[in-house]
Formats: C-alpha cells, sequence, structure tokens
C-alpha cells in the first residue's frame, strides 16, 4: 500500500489535555536505531515521564528476544514512551498487558469494528496476523527507575511488503480494514488509549485493562508451546492473573507461572 506523509510535527502530534501523562510531549525524529533506545537514553538524563520519541524509520528496532523488527518510513507507527509508575521494579511486566488492550482500543477507535485479539505477552493480532507488538525495558538510574514502553504498529504496509520469511504470520492494520489508514489520527487515538489506561492504571491498579486484556485473549483455554529461557513448555493457557503472569498448567497437572517468553499455539506454524 501507498506510505502517507512524514509524521514529524510533534507539536500537532501531542496529546494537549491538561491531565495528560503520556503524549503531552512528543519528540520527532526522522531516523533513529530504535526509539527505545533513544527514550532510555532521555530517561537516564531525567526526562520527564509521558515523552514519546518517534521515528519515521528505525535501523535497528527490536522485538522480544532481541529479533529485528522491520520498521519501514512512511507505513507505520514506531514510538516508545517514559513511564515512572510508583511500582515496585518486580510488577512492571503487567504494564505490557495494559498497553495491548490500549493498542487494541486505539486501533478500533480509527479503523472501526476489528476486534483485535491479545497474544500474550505482547502481540496485537487482527484477522489472525500480528500487526503490532509492545517491549517494555527497564532503565535504572541513581534516584529510581523508568519504564520505556515501546510500540511498533504496521499501519498501512500490503502483503509484499514484509520480508518472505514472515509468511502470512504479519498483517497491517489497512489490511483488515480494506482502506488506508491515516496515521497522524492512529498515533493520537494510541496516545489517548494509552494515557487513558495508564492514568486507570494508576488510580485503580491492573485490574480493569486485565479484566478486557482476558476478553480479548488469543491464548488462554488453548494449549500451547511456551518458551521460558533456554527451555520449553507445552500445556494448557489457564488464566491470566492479577499481575500479568500466565498460567499454564502442564500434562502433569502442575500450574507454572509464566512472567514472560514466547507463546505459540500448537496448531500454529
Amino acid at each position: 500500500m501507498m506510505a502517507d506523509g512524514l509524521l514529524l510535527d510533534g507539536e500537532a502530534l501531542r496529546i494537549g489535555e491538561s491531565e495528560a501523562r503520556i503524549g503531552r510531549r512528543v519528540l520527532c525524529h526522522r531516523e533513529v536505531t530504535s526509539t527505545s533506545a533513544v527514550a532510555a537514553a532521555l530517561a537516564a538524563s531525567g526526562e520527564r515521564e509521558g515523552t514519546v520519541v518517534l521515528a519515521e524509520r528505525q535501523t535497528a528496532g527490536r522485538g522480544r528476544f532481541g529479533r529485528a523488527w522491520t520498521s519501514p518510513p512512511g507505513l507505520g507507527l514506531w514510538f516508545s514512551t517514559i513511564l515512572r509508575p510508583p511500582i515496585p521494579v518486580a510488577g512492571a511486566p503487567v504494564l505490557t498487558q495494559v498497553a495491548a488492550v490500549a493498542v487494541a482500543e486505539g486501533i478500533e477507535d480509527v479503523a472501526g469494528p476489528l476486534p483485535g485479539g491479545i497474544k500474550w505477552p505482547n502481540d496485537v493480532l487482527l484477522a489472525g496476523r500480528k500487526v503490532a507488538g509492545i517491549l517494555t525495558e527497564l532503565v535504572a538510574r541513581g534516584d529510581g527507575a523508568a519504564i520505556i514502553l515501546g510500540v511498533g504498529v504496521n499501519v498501512n504496509q500490503g502483503p509484499g511488503d514484509f520480508p518472505a520469511a514472515l509468511g502470512g504470520k504479519a498483517g497491517s492494520v489497512a489490511m483488515a480494514a480494506g482502506r488506508a489508514v491515516p496515521r497522524a489520527d492512529l498515533l493520537r487515538a494510541l496516545l489517548r488509549r494509552l494515557d487513558g489506561r495508564y492514568r486507570e492504571f494508576l488510580a485503580a491498579g491492573p485490574g480493569p485493562a486485565l479484566m478486557e486484556a482476558r476478553r480479548r485473549s488469543l491464548t488462554l483455554g488453548h494449549l500451547v508451546r511456551a518458551r521460558e529461557g533456554e527451555g520449553e513448555l507445552t500445556g494448557l493457557a489457564l488464566r491470566l492473573e492479577a499481575d500479568g503472569a500466565l498460567a499454564l498448567e502442564l500434562p502433569d497437572g502442575q500450574v507454572r507461572r509464566l512472567m514472560a517468553g514466547e507463546v505459540t499455539g500448537l496448531t500454529e506454524g
């Protein structure tokens, strides 16, 4: 599909609501190694919470396990934001679920009724194809820590815009909607949803977002193969727990809690 214009006007893209935590400051770049690397450096130097780093192109965008994330200019949204929630470091993983819900909701706000499903722990799928991924990373500094929330959304790619290695696994919002989607509109919707869900998290905890994550889950109730470190487990995805962990029932009846890893349905390629 066709790329749209450059998103380099941070003032036009920012969220103007006075109570907003995320998106009141948007820093736009034509090209960076990765938006999360830039945001991490800013966080370490004291940049305020909610600042968003956006790039038209990443030369070293990454997903989970250090995998490359293809981020061509003009076709997607690649951004990271700095968060400083008053929670223990061990509680940070649940923010991945909070963000996944917000991303699915933001996509639907602009593209219409395309129910975004969430594949634990960090993928948003439309019509069985991955369209978005979330990556949370911790940045330590002398007076505390910050969490960098990285988001990548395939917006206007067509089937021919993805590497052959991704086969039929990758998709875009436009492919699911059957039409091109204005990226600026989508970015503003995503930032508003992320801000709303984050403020909800600060006020009420992760419960409301987790309830929605369970409703949208493409993992719960299925037999899955889970990669954990260097090992691999197979079992039934039982439930999403209050801290965002996935409870997995193994063939011998034991239940294992996974805080991170990679889960694949046994019927998937």
